[in-house]
């Protein structure tokens, strides 16, 4: 009894202290609330920071997974912005536990959804980006039962998922895909004050993540749409969104380039801040006078960027409340000012003022840290403290990563450890730079080696961030603008073999040689492989190829178009769109099949072993370049022997090629000896620079194959010459590198090992002769009046003798339509056309056919628009000028009508430097046929077919100019030998040997 007692006596105790508890609990609610909706707005930080404490204390005092706890806990996560650091990770354990009652209660209310997307917040603040993804998936879904497909609620879950793949996960590709479904819901939902807003912010984020993934005409398209949006509203209520879509814009213009239309926008932005804001400065007001230095900082206008650097930063300490990341910023580039002008003391105490920021808001990591870090050890680097360099760059390597720690620069992080790619990549490149210059200076192996693993990793980086770019030409610039890696890497391996001769470095010498070529022709490759067995069944891969032939040509517009304003914009619209169905398009196959990104950006880079068993086979020499921003390198392999060598600097061989190419291509013809001598001289000068250093490596072999890259890629090596001919001298006496060797080229040693398959014996043949008069379009609304090609009629009907089989179009035949509805079906295709390529202009390469009126195409055959014909052709010859040259990006090669083939799948290439002479064209032309028919490989069968030219040539013919100009592109061997003599002859051989014996029987049974 006595127990009893005493049990009830503590039952009663706890209970009234749970009650207690309870109301206490009820009454911080309360209090939370009115502080959260006090209206004073001078005092909203502080009420909202008083606010979160009361709504934790009541979190800490409710009844545990009752509904004023869970109130509480939406509360405190809603205000998660307010907490202390120290604070932060306990909340999103308590979120986890709120998580878990909601789904315990198997709740589906609309609390339940808003806490949901509020735990999405949370986790996307701690970084937690996996679990923010599937809280937001889980709201989104709820909301969907509640309140149908279209609501403002669904697009936030979109928007939310957006901003964990590019603020958490830096994957702007899908960013783009979430944010782009969040205004299609959003465009579809009841208007109102939130839905404009939304929008609007919408329409930022979209111009933000496409800036970030360098395609600037369609972020600028996105920025642009926003003003116009924006500014059709009523400006009252709105000013804050019309700020920001001029700042958007002016921030893209500048990465851009176009300062002055930058610098107009932030003036705008200023001016309508000051007006509506009766010159009180805000937080819109510092972040615009940031922009503003941060575009005259980019222009080198230093002395005008520091006072707004300054102005931003005075506004920043008065109000900034939030802990905007621009206010560190402007004290780093305000650094990086001073440190431009060599103001050493003014520099450090900016960036050390930036680090006492980064502290204060806890952004330790994170990438405005890693940036921040790699720029104070870019000071440390001029201020030639290179170890306090490295300590700095480490710091930053670090900050990019989740749990690597190390503060050692010997260590790197895992791949799987870094979180922030672009800034982890910078950090590892600076590191790699500076370790490379301090190998240079001890000779340390040790150095070395540390250094060559920080740019192996760095260089899988940037692999990883192309294939995330969602647009073809943000792909170009990116990896164009970054490609000093491979430069720099290739020359620290290159010092560390000369001393070491190590083999294993002459690998990783030909890897980064092979991974810096062609990636575009190898994604197309590969993409193509994946799909040529879907292609007759699945009609969104078609659609797919369409659409992207549509995005070229609507780029192509816009180059074309500019300065029209107007015009521009409605192509940048039309961009958008039509990007916006290619990214559907990508996600529904991918749905569909599952192994088509990973097929897309699979890079097979060969072992070198591969090559060399390659080369041996064939007697060949396999010569890779590589042509950097500064320096260039080659690599000769031929079967054991490998030989790397740095060839020499950029500016010293570009003259060179340029002498060697200007004599090849010109338009004047001579023959006096003062010419042969000229382009004798040039041309084993440039054979000493390019394939003398590889002496050991070409002796005694019958084939060589080059792997041009850059300028090189406009030199047939055919044409250079080996020795200088002592005596009386002509074109045709001079000792042509061909004499010697037979000479093929590849656009990388991958592509040169997919050159394999058996030969056809009996190939269909399309081929087009430009003929009997025409006119064709050169760009633009300009016409010429061109007369035929005279030898390409006599240059068909010689090919016509060795292949019967397939189509031969002629005079009006010769479309542009005919070409596109045909080429897809045959084996073999020939083009004797007019062509024309420029290496200054991106989309200018183009085959010209005739102009018809009754054609829905324009008789301009451009290389975009080969893309998705999926050529089954095992060899296209293009006997029209220039089809081997246009705009060369590095890490892609020239984006010629050639290289067009070869993205449309076909494997062997045979294509013009310069201007073809069509006669000469033709003669040549007839004989490569007539080897190919006789099952010599297309590089043989080329090489043969100019040697026989210049045996019957004299010194106006041999100039190389006229047979030089054709090269072939990869090696096998697309015709099996025609063995019917052979079977002929067996034939009558056994008839006459049977015929022979019969008559010996039967001769010996008469006599018996």
């Amino acid at each position: 009894m006595k127990y009893l007692f005493l049990f009830c006596l503590l039952l009663v105790f706890i209970t009234g202290f749970s009650q207690d508890e309870e109301k206490a609990a009820t009454y911080y609610y309360d209090m939370g609330i009115k502080k959260e909706s006090d209206p004073d707005k001078n005092k909203q930080r502080e009420n909202l920071k008083e606010a979160f404490q009361y709504y934790l204390k009541s979190y800490k005092l409710a009844r545990e997974g009752s509904e004023l706890q869970l109130k509480a806990m939406y509360k405190t996560v809603y205000l998660y912005n307010f907490a202390d650091i120290e604070e932060r990770p306990l909340i999103t354990q308590r979120t986890i536990r709120g998580l878990w009652h909601l789904r315990k209660l198997n709740r589906k209310d609309s609390f339940t959804a808003d806490y949901f997307f509020r735990a999405g917040l949370a986790f996307t603040r701690d970084y937690r980006s996996d679990s923010a993804i599937y809280t937001f998936g889980e709201a989104r879904k709820v909301y969907q039962k509640l309140k149908g497909d279209y609501s403002v609620k669904i697009s936030n879950c979109d928007h939310g998922i957006g901003d964990v793949y590019r603020e958490t996960l830096y994957d702007y590709n899908s960013a783009e895909f979430y944010y782009e479904k969040a205004l299609a819901v959003i465009e579809k939902a009841k208007k109102d004050e939130l839905n404009v807003f939304l929008t609007s912010k919408l329409y930022s984020e979209l111009a933000s993540v496409n800036k970030s993934q360098h395609d600037y005409e369609k972020a600028l398209a996105y920025s642009l749409r926003h003003i116009t949006f924006i500014e059709k509203l009523s400006p009252a209520g709105y000013h804050n969104n019309i700020e920001l879509a001029y700042t958007s814009a002016a921030d893209i213009y500048s990465e851009m380039g176009s300062v002055t239309d930058a610098e107009n926008l932030y003036r705008k932005a200023i001016s309508l801040n000051k007006k509506i804001n009766q010159n009180r400065p805000d937080i819109f007001l510092a972040d615009c006078y940031f922009g503003l230095a941060n575009a005259l900082h980019r222009a080198e206008k230093i002395e005008e960027a520091i006072p707004f650097y300054l102005k931003g930063i005075t506004i920043f300490k008065s109000v900034s409340g939030l802990k905007d990341v621009l206010y560190i910023k402007s004290y780093q580039r305000l650094g990086e000012a001073y440190l431009s002008k060599r103001e050493m003391k003014e520099s450090r105490a900016s960036f050390y003022k930036a680090i006492q920021l980064l502290d204060e808001f806890g952004l330790q990591k994170s990438g405005q840290a890693s940036e921040l870090y790699r720029l104070i050890g870019n000071y440390f680097v001029v201020d030639q403290h290179t170890d306090s360099a490295l300590v700095y760059y480490q710091y930053a390597l670090v900050a990019a990563c989740d749990q690597f720690k190390s503060s050692n620069w010997n260590d790197n992080p895992t791949r799987k450890e870094i979180r922030l790619d672009d800034f982890a990549y910078e950090a590892l490149l600076a590191k790699s730079t500076l370790l490379s210059l301090r190998y240079e200076k001890t000779k340390d192996i040790h150095i070395a080696k540390a250094a060559i693993a920080s740019f192996d990793l760095a260089e899988k980086l940037l692999v990883d961030s192309r294939a995330k770019l969602d647009m073809d030409n943000a792909k170009w610039i990116f990896f164009d603008s970054n490609f000093g890696l491979y430069q720099q890497a290739l020359s620290l391996l290159y010092q560390v073999e000369e001393t070491h001769h190590d083999d294993s470095l002459v690998r990783k010498a030909f890897y980064y040689m092979e991974s810096s070529k062609s990636k575009m022709l190898a994604d197309a490759l590969n993409e193509a492989e994946f799909a040529r067995p879907l292609l007759t069944s699945d009609s969104l891969i078609q659609f797919l190829d369409l659409l992207r032939r549509n995005l070229y040509q609507l780029q192509d517009e816009l180059k074309k178009q500019e300065g029209k304003v107007d015009k521009q914009a409605t192509i940048r619209n039309s961009i958008i769109d039509v990007d916006r169905n290619i990214q559907r398009a990508e996600n529904a196959i991918a749905v569909q099949y599952p192994a088509y990104i990973k097929t897309k950006y699979r890079y097979d880079i060969p072992k070198l072993a591969k090559i060399q068993n390659f080369s041996k086979n064939l007697n060949a020499s396999v010569i890779e370049f590589f042509w950097g921003p500064d320096e260039v390198f080659g690599l000769a392999v031929q079967g054991d022997k490998v030989i790397f060598k740095k060839l020499g600097m950029v500016n010293f061989i570009q003259p060179k090629i340029n002498i060697v190419r200007n004599i090849l291509s010109s338009d004047r013809y001579s023959y006096s000896p003062e010419d042969v001598d000229t382009f004798e001289k040039n041309a084993l000068a440039l054979y000493e620079l390019l394939l003398a250093p590889f002496d050991r490596s070409i002796e005694g072999v019958d084939r060589l194959i080059i792997l041009p890259d850059g300028p090189i890629e406009q030199i047939p090596f055919e044409a250079l010459i080996s020795k200088s001919v002592p005596s009386s001298k002509s074109f045709a006496t001079l000792h042509y590198l061909i004499r010697e060797y037979t000479i093929s080229y590849a656009f990388s040693s991958s592509y040169l090992l997919k050159q394999n398959g058996e030969g056809l014996s009996d190939p269909l043949m399309l081929a087009f002769g430009f003929t009997q008069g025409s006119q064709f379009r050169s760009g633009g609304s300009s016409e010429i009046k061109s007369n035929q090609l005279p030898g390409s009629e006599s240059e068909l009907k010689a090919i016509l003798s060795q292949f019967p089989k397939g189509e031969y179009l002629f005079g009006e035949d010769v479309t542009e339509e005919r070409f596109k509805e045909k080429a897809p079906y045959f084996d073999l295709i020939h083009l004797a056309v007019h062509g024309a390529g420029d290496t200054e202009q991106q989309y200018s390469a183009s085959l010209f056919f005739r102009d018809t009126t009754s054609s829905k195409e324009d008789g301009r055959l451009h290389w975009y628009e080969l893309f998705g014909l999926r050529l089954k052709a095992k060899l296209a010859v293009i006997s029209s000028c220039e089809s081997g040259i246009g705009k060369a990006y590095r890490g892609e090669g020239m984006l010629s009508m050639a290289s067009a083939f070869a993205f449309a799948g076909c494997k062997n290439l045979v294509m013009g430097l310069w201007k073809v002479e069509d006669r000469v064209s033709a003669d040549i032309m007839t004989e490569f046929y007539g080897n190919l028919r006789s099952g010599d490989n297309v590089d043989i069968a080329l090489t043969k077919a100019k040697r026989s030219y210049l045996e019957q040539s004299d010194n106006l013919t041999a100039n190389p100019k006229l047979w030089a100009s054709l090269v072939s592109y990869g090696n096998e061997q697309v015709i099996e030998k025609d063995n019917r003599l052979a079977y002929w002859t067996l034939f009558f051989l056994l008839i006459s040997v049977t015929g022979f014996i019969f008559y010996k029987k039967r001769k010996g049974l008469l006599i018996h």
